[in-house]
């Protein structure tokens, strides 16, 4: 059992936008790369292999023989081309579009045979690999019509039937019981096997209960009514070494995350269609375009103080 805070949002891996949606999102799809926190690498999924040209604007992949989707459905390179029509379509309002631009501009997919996608960058990207650990590829057999009618973004939505939501990863969702809990099991189509040759996951399944209060969720570890808090405080790892001496519950360190916090300024000089009115207040507007406004805003942080004070001295 994993503790959350909050229930998913949708089931639609484009437009969910939220950790705790994410994560149980994470559980029912696949993606051609994924990135390893620990070794911060990537490393291949759903490609088999991957190739860059010599100019390193393409890469080309080819994808596992017989992977399948939950549903039993094969994955091919036209799953691949769909999923990236979508996100990059104007109409949706895909959670991942910008972070798949390089240089301002989209990337080109092509179909080169039924297991092999050519991708194109408008400029050579050193961390191309690194950009497919987003993209949770999507069944075209099933979201192709609701999309064609103008359906995407209100498709996989919480009231969905779970049969009707597919994906390619470990689990597969079995049940939904707002303001209590997400139940997914496992995915018997799953491709990946251990080096014994056993399938994954070795889960039949996992339940992830709403629980609001922090306090709760981390009074529920220390008695071991749930198995996974994630992720906690500080503040909340400290109050668990007592229970992590006796060996009672382990406090995992993911080591740096690839999520930074961050201050920027709206530097936008363009106007409301409708209104016609800036969207930045003017005066406001001439202070962040000065340089020099903006390095005095960053040495003023404090963020040792920071470190200390919000962190418990875990951050860099």
């Amino acid at each position: 059992m994993v503790a959350q805070s909050s229930g998913p949002l949708s089931f639609n891996p484009l437009v969910a936008d939220d950790n705790n949606t994410i994560t149980i999102l994470n559980c029912l799809h696949a993606t051609l790369i994924r990135l390893n926190h620990r070794t911060q690498r990537p490393e291949l999924e759903l490609a088999e292999r991957v190739e860059f040209s010599p100019d390193g604007r393409q890469l080309t992949m080819r994808l596992r023989p017989g992977v399948r989707f939950a549903d039993g459905h094969p994955l091919t390179a036209d799953d691949v081309v769909f999923t990236f029509q979508v996100i990059y379509d104007p109409e949706i309002p895909s959670s991942i579009a910008d972070i798949l631009r390089v240089g301002g501009e989209p990337i080109k997919v092509e179909k080169l045979d039924g297991r092999t996608v050519r991708f194109t960058f408008p400029e050579p990207y050193a961390d191309a690999q690194s950009l497919f650990d987003n993209v949770p590829i999507l069944p075209r057999h099933i979201l192709e019509p609701l999309y064609r009618e103008g359906k995407f973004e209100a498709a996989w939505g919480v009231a969905t039937p779970p049969a009707q939501i597919v994906g390619a990863g470990p689990f597969r969702l079995q049940a939904y019981e707002p303001g209590q809990r997400t139940v997914v099991v496992r995915n018997t189509h799953y491709w990946k096997r251990d080096e014994r040759g056993e399938a994954l996951p070795y889960l039949e399944g996992i339940e992830f209960l709403i629980i609001p209060d922090r306090g709760t969720r981390l009074l529920k570890l220390q008695q071991g009514e749930v198995d996974l808090v994630y992720p906690i405080r500080p503040a909340d790892a400290r109050a668990l070494e007592a229970q992590v001496g006796r060996g009672e519950v382990e406090v995992v360190d993911l080591g740096p995350s690839l999520i930074s916090e961050l201050l920027w300024f709206n530097l936008n000089s363009g106007r409301h269609p409708k209104t016609g009115k800036p969207y930045v207040d003017p005066v406001k507007r001439a202070w962040f375009g000065q340089a020099a406004f903006r390095r005095a805003v960053a040495w003023a942080i404090d963020r040792e103080a920071i470190v200390d004070a919000v962190f418990d001295g875990k951050a860099t």
